[in-house]
């Protein structure tokens, strides 16, 4: 039986199907195995290309890059590089994970590994575990059930005091560049709305707003991710320029919160002015809060989240 790496390097695809898998035109395939030769499609038998899953989810994420406004040529660059630092499996994980392969291990088996090499300082065994778990489970899954799980029993520990601050920035930082990774592999879709996610001023925990921005984009909503602490000013002037559908504020500290009030004020006060969301712990905590912010509280987890956004933008 053929283990999951060589299955994945099967030739199965001919240029029309990865056409429309990826939305690159088969002309532009072409020129680009010619002139970069970062692609070596299988010849069958009446010598059509055939492509592996492998080479499909090369393709996306040369396509993702490019479609953020990367240079074909910096794109394949970079991609050199993640080749010669060993990344390919996981670029490979990106494109499997849209079809899950059950380990048959739960989910809290894995937030425990997870933990456990965490605890560790283990960064090789937390990327084997890591990996394992991103193709074994849905991306919602993964976050709702592995991810979140496994920072919880973090933060608890370091709570307690059976773990020092180093041990969770290890895991905060570890889990914050795997999920940009996942992020930045999602294929960009322009067919839902243009929403804008990130963090109000002063608020450094961006764990939370990035799992939504991967949720969203994962359906298909054209994202804009900034990551923690935006200037509201810079906030306001960009969501001016760029007319978003959504803006998203995400706040887990109270000192932050206000912040939260003053953007959906500023934002509101727009000549088109996008619809306004925001969540976080704080929110949760104190409820009262709620009543200070003009716009749409999306509920008390990412799930939810991705429910109320729904609703928000119905008919897609």
């Amino acid at each position: 039986m053929p283990t999951a790496s060589e299955t994945t390097a099967i030739p199965r695809y001919t240029i029309k199907n990865v056409s429309k898998k990826t939305g690159i035109l088969p002309v532009t395939i072409r020129a680009w195995e010619r002139r970069y030769e970062f692609l070596s499609p299988h010849r069958s038998e009446n010598r059509y290309r055939m492509y592996s899953d492998s080479d499909v989810a090369l393709l996306m994420w040369i396509k993702n890059r490019v479609d953020q406004g990367v240079s074909i040529s910096t794109a394949i660059n970079e991609l050199h590089t993640l080749q010669n630092n060993g990344f390919i499996p996981e670029i490979k994980q990106e494109y499997q994970s849209a079809y899950p392969k059950p380990t048959g291990i739960p989910p809290a088996e894995y937030a425990a590994r997870l933990y456990r090499a965490f605890k560790k300082s283990n960064e090789i065994e937390a990327a084997e575990i890591f990996a394992e778990a991103r193709a074994a489970f849905t991306l919602p899954a993964l976050l709702a059930n592995v991810l979140i799980p496994t920072l919880t029993q973090i933060g608890e520990a370091w709570y307690r005091g059976e773990i020092d601050v180093a041990i969770e920035h290890f895991a905060s930082k570890f889990i914050i560049g795997k999920l940009m990774h996942i992020f930045q592999t999602l294929p960009l879709r322009a067919k839902r709305e243009f929403i804008i996610i990130g963090c109000a001023p002063d608020e450094f925990h961006e764990i939370g707003s990035l799992m939504l921005a991967i949720l969203l984009r994962s359906q298909g909503y054209r994202i804009d991710y900034l990551g923690a602490d935006i200037p509201l000013d810079d906030l306001v002037d960009f969501v001016e320029s760029e007319k978003p559908a959504m803006v998203i504020l995400s706040v887990t500290m109270q000192g932050a919160a206000k912040y939260v009030e003053i953007a959906s004020q500023k934002i509101a006060a727009l000549k088109k002015a996008p619809l306004f969301g925001y969540g976080g712990a704080i929110f949760i905590s104190q409820p009262k809060l709620r009543l200070q912010v003009k716009g749409t509280y999306l509920g008390d987890s990412i799930n939810s989240a991705v429910e109320t956004i729904e609703k928000l933008f119905p008919g897609k």
